[in-house]
């Protein structure tokens, strides 16, 4: 039985197929869910995300330049962990270079330090997250459709929440009470 196709036709019944196709809990269509997924959310890139924040009045402190580049340098990190992981059975370097980073965060660090290694750090823990819920539909299906890759909006927000786009984030301060 092809999976992914009956998945697909069964959310084209209906309602009721629909609902057992997204609702219910078999891995068997896992893959059609997440191909679902990508193509509801591609049409919000970043540029459009950036576009939003800059308009929004509440974000009068927002950078977007630096939230800009911050998801540039994300986004090429996390292709690379792809490129390299997706197809292998072993996932170990890439655990291993994302405790190589998370070792690297000692004081004292200046934020520019902070602001250079968290988007590669974040593109590790999203591309082991990314490559263990997807690399076998990948493998098997060789497509690009089924990996399952992180919002750009989900990680312009954690950029936003740990203030990196800020010259005094949550960060810079946490490091410097611990500098203490």
């Amino acid at each position: 039985i092809d999976f992914y196709q009956l998945s697909r036709e069964l959310n084209e019944l209906g309602t009721l197929g629909r609902e057992l196709v997204e609702y219910s809990n078999y891995t068997q269509f896992r893959a059609f869910l997440i191909e679902l997924m990508n193509g509801k959310t591609a049409s919000m890139t970043c540029d459009h995300a950036l576009k939003y924040m800059k308009a929004d009045k509440n974000n009068s402190d927002c950078d977007t330049d630096k939230l800009g580049k911050l998801h540039k340098q994300f986004t090429e990190e996390f292709d690379i962990y792809l490129k390299t992981y997706m197809l292998s059975d072993q996932v170990t370097g890439l655990v291993d270079d994302i405790k190589a980073l998370r070792g690297s965060f000692s004081c004292p660090i200046s934020i520019d330090q902070i602001r250079d290694r968290i988007p590669k750090l974040l593109a590790g823990i999203f591309a082991l997250w990314s490559i263990l819920g997807s690399r076998s539909h990948y493998q098997q299906t060789g497509k690009a459709a089924f990996i399952m890759k992180p919002h750009p909006i989900q990680v312009l927000a954690v950029f936003r929440l740990l203030g990196l786009d800020m010259a005094t984030g949550f960060l810079a301060t946490l490091f410097k009470k611990l500098e203490r």
